[in-house]
């Protein structure tokens, strides 16, 4: 191939890639509220990222999507961090994605906007997992839906006892589109990931404990971000610079094939794209 093709080529990729961005982009911005929220701790090297619309449970509006990326952005570029906890504002996680923006989207069956909502989101989720930070999933109250998605883009999870975890997309007519369903095999294995995806039941934070989805549990008498805190602490020991290579060493051992994943992530978004507006999500979403 010549050398003009390959730069004609690589622009037309580049053009789609642009073009793609900027629908994502304006699909997000349509579906405002809520916010995503980003302290940093110099001294201890330990951030906090809370996700805030306790209206709704802290579900992810269109434009916390784009708050969610924002934040992570400002990570992967934070060069003395180690670690971060990621949290729900008030006594709950996240209740996945904002029912009146799913509801748009499935009124749109005929459009791809489901499909350029959950490529956005999968690879915000990505960026998560492969932060070169140590990573804890704070989980209180609930975590259901792209919520308990969310919770698997971490490292670690430190769950209440009484914590209600659930990937409820089969309840809603729709599969995991937010990379869940992929993480999920790899944290419990085929059999007791579909299991859960299946049947869409709840657990409690002790039953994630013994299924391997939750690594910590605190209860009533202890305060949810010390325990936390005190968890993750015994993962910071050393300097920033060994920390992030051990993250990177455990991300790449983890990837022995990375265009699996990409394929595996792409697969869940066409199937998430046609079950979005069809029949049984349809039905769901009326029943509220």
């Amino acid at each position: 191939m010549g050398l003009q093709m390959q730069r004609s080529l690589s622009h037309v990729s580049f053009s789609i890639c642009s073009d793609l961005r900027r629908r994502q982009i304006d699909l997000l911005r349509k579906h405002r509220g809520g916010s995503v929220d980003l302290e940093v701790n110099e001294k201890t090297g330990i951030a906090l990222m809370t996700l805030n619309n306790p209206k709704k449970k802290n579900a992810i509006t269109g434009s916390m999507h784009l708050e969610f990326e924002e934040r992570i952005e400002e990570l992967e570029k934070w060069e003395t961090g180690k670690g971060l906890i990621v949290k729900g504002c008030g006594n709950t996680f996240c209740s996945g994605g904002d029912l009146n923006f799913v509801r748009a989207l499935a009124k749109e069956k005929d459009s791809d906007n489901p499909s350029l909502m959950s490529s956005f989101m999968q690879n915000a989720t990505t960026r998560l997992s492969n932060l070169p930070l140590i990573t804890v999933a704070l989980v209180e109250g609930f975590a259901v839906g792209g919520g308990a998605e969310l919770m698997t883009c971490c490292d670690f999870r430190v769950v209440h006892s009484s914590a209600r975890i659930g990937f409820l997309e089969a309840q809603m007519g729709l599969s995991t589109g937010w990379g869940g369903s992929v993480r999920l095999v790899h944290l419990l294995g085929r059999s007791k990931a579909l299991q859960l995806l299946t049947s869409a039941r709840v657990i409690s934070g002790i039953d994630a404990q013994k299924i391997g989805l939750a690594d910590e549990i605190f209860g009533e008498s202890d305060d949810p971000l010390e325990a936390t805190t005190s968890f993750l602490t015994k993962y910071l020991k050393f300097p920033s610079e060994v920390i992030k290579a051990m993250k990177r060493v455990a991300v790449n051992a983890s990837k022995s094939d990375s265009k699996s994943v990409e394929h595996l992530n792409a697969k869940e978004t066409d199937i998430f794209q046609n079950l979005c507006g069809g029949p049984a999500n349809l039905a769901a979403l009326n029943r509220k």
